[in-house]
């Protein structure tokens, strides 16, 4: 698993930050996501879970369960995962905050990014 640290984009205050936890997760790999993704942290997102869609594990989920704001660079971000997760042949599921979620329904994104209710549920997930 690669660690990816507290990134602090420039300009931001302690409390505009976005953190990374990975962890393994009976047969997958969990991408814990922490604060904001915005325009500069979503290429953050990007590099933290695509290091994770190497096939090691059959599931990647990324939890986004505790992301505060979510803006458009997000679900930029998620798209592109989604391909190169299927081209890996990992699963990739999400787990999501309310402000994740409100942009995916939105966005009508949800049929093409399901997000679970809890880890075991996405984990246990067909397909």
């Amino acid at each position: 698993m690669s660690e990816h640290p507290m990134v602090r984009p420039v300009g931001s205050t302690a409390d505009e930050v976005i953190e990374f936890r990975t962890r393994e997760e009976r047969d997958a790999v969990v991408v814990e996501v922490l604060g904001e993704v915005d325009l500069l942290t979503a290429p953050h997102l990007t590099a933290a879970v695509a290091d994770e869609l190497d096939g090691r594990a059959p599931v990647v989920v990324a939890d986004l369960s505790r992301v505060g704001f979510f803006g458009a660079a997000g679900l930029q971000a998620l798209s592109p995962l989604r391909e190169r997760a299927e081209r890996a042949g990992v699963a990739l599921r999400l787990l999501a905050s309310p402000a994740v979620r409100r942009l995916l329904a939105l966005a009508q994104a949800e049929q093409e990014l399901p997000v679970h209710d809890d880890l075991a549920t996405a984990v246990a997930a067909p397909g």
